[in-house]
């Protein structure tokens, strides 16, 4: 189970005037899918970049295997990814990742 400090979109989350930490495996892999390579300076690699695959035809199971390598990059396992894919949007509708201790 991995902790940190939770967002709600991208803003900080407060309860009782502290910051609120939590589960955040989710978040993380949001943050993998959403950023493109080169976007964390510490992780260069890092980064499937869902947007640049929305004027693509890529199949789920290449996006499937793309995000579970950066998901190695950052010590994490995929449990399930699912993605929808419409005219004109591309979305991971269910996302579980696992981190190893």
């Amino acid at each position: 189970m991995t902790t940190d400090i939770l967002f709600s979109g991208s803003d900080l989350m407060f309860q009782g005037g502290d910051l609120v930490v939590g589960r955040s495996e989710a978040q993380h892999a949001a943050c993998i899918l959403e950023t493109h390579p080169a976007e964390w300076r510490q992780w260069p690699l890092l980064g499937v970049g869902i947007s640049s695959y929305l004027l693509e035809d890529i199949a789920l199971a290449d996006l499937r295997h793309r995000f579970e390598v950066h998901c190695q990059y950052d010590n994490a396992t995929v449990d399930s990814f699912q993605a929808v894919v419409t005219d004109d949007s591309l979305k991971a509708s269910s996302v579980s990742i696992r981190y190893q201790t």
